[in-house]
């Protein structure tokens, strides 16, 4: 479980800092927490931000154990010229992760970047 600290901060268990991504392909996976170690309840935070002029659809998706299939899927629809912050509750087994997705094509020349920051809740 994250580490409070004597400000009150609850420092998470993962953090994932996506690199800047200029127009993603549909389905670019861009930030992965690789596998969990242990299994539980978990509260993962996606920030987000980009400067496309369209609306994006990202997709916060909880891997199984071999990384080939999804066991569940949050879509996120994000404004235009925009950034923005959402968390997802999935109750996962050790070994799976977390990815996040862009769910369309991203707008040539256009960025995106996602940090993804997760909490083991029990």
């Amino acid at each position: 479980m994250g580490d409070s600290s004597k400000l009150g901060f609850d420092y998470p268990d993962f953090a994932v800092h996506g690199a800047e991504t200029v127009a993603p392909a549909a389905a670019a996976v861009l930030a992965d927490s690789g596998a969990i170690t242990k299994a539980g309840n978990y509260r993962w935070r996606v920030t987000f931000g980009t400067d496309d002029a369209a609306q994006n659809i990202l997709q916060v998706a909880h891997r199984n154990a071999a990384n080939n299939a999804d066991v569940e899927v949050a879509d996120m629809t994000i404004g235009a010229n925009s950034q923005t912050k959402v968390d997802a509750l999935f109750a996962m087994l050790a070994s799976e992760r977390v990815v996040v997705r862009n769910k369309g094509v991203g707008t040539a020349a256009k960025t995106m970047q996602v940090n993804l920051y997760g909490w083991l809740l029990n």
